[in-house]
């Protein structure tokens, strides 16, 4: 792989944020494998007849698992939210996944999409931005870099405004931010994966995962007490 990748993934994310995050689960190892199988499938019927292949089966109880797709979205990224799966370093590496499987379940365009965090406490302060941002002056080399390391990366966004602003609100007394993105480029799509697939352990109602490689924040603008930072993706 292209060195190039590796030297902006780090200028990426925040040492410290890295330092505190979780460890992946053990499967992360056959996403590399599963997604080259991917490449050769040309249709969802292949894709499920794949996917059935590689399921457990209880033959005296008629159960059977989620086959090897499903599981690695389902133990992967799914519960993400709760610290655990697939950690902020490696979340790349599900990129060649997502990529095939956004084309054959197929991908809407939205005009915006939405992403809502919270600003780390443990790393930058409470009220990083209050204490650091100030409106109408120039944006400060800090903030403009602690918010493009926050946008970087294969992350979960929504395509709707409230799904974005309720996630980013949902820890009272954090710093809540939702960052808007014209035009997004989708890699997954939640909606089109769910109805074509009828799964709901994989990836949310109203989630689109994009991957950016080079946020710029292009403005910041505070609304009550949610600070909306749009950018862009070079």
């Amino acid at each position: 792989m292209d060195k190039r990748f590796y030297i902006r993934r780090a200028m990426g994310l925040d040492p410290r944020v890295i330092e505190m995050d979780f460890e992946s689960e053990p499967i992360l190892d056959q996403v590399e494998e599963v997604a080259e199988k991917l490449k050769t499938i040309s249709n969802r019927k292949e894709l499920w007849a794949y996917n059935d292949e590689t399921a457990w089966r209880n033959e005296e109880e008629g159960t059977q698992g989620d086959g090897r797709v499903l599981e690695l979205l389902r133990k992967l990224w799914y519960p993400t939210d709760v610290s655990y799966g697939i950690n902020l370093r490696d979340r790349e590496k599900l990129y060649p996944l997502f990529k095939e499987l956004g084309r054959l379940f197929g991908t809407a365009e939205y005009p915006y999409a939405y992403r809502g965090v919270s600003i780390p406490e443990s790393v930058y302060g409470k009220k990083f931005l209050d204490k650091n941002y100030i409106p109408g002056e120039p944006i400060s080399p800090l903030v403009r870099q602690v918010l493009e390391n926050l946008a970087y990366g294969l992350r979960s966004w929504a395509y709707t405004e409230y799904k974005a602003k309720m996630f980013a609100t949902k820890f009272k007394n954090k710093q809540p931010v939702v960052f808007v993105l014209k035009n997004p480029n989708v890699i997954l799509d939640g909606d089109s994966f769910i109805q074509k697939s009828n799964y709901y352990n994989a990836v949310d109602q109203f989630e689109i995962v994009l991957y950016l490689r080079d946020p710029k924040v292009v403005s910041i603008e505070k609304i009550k007490n949610v600070y909306f930072v749009t950018v862009t993706d070079n």
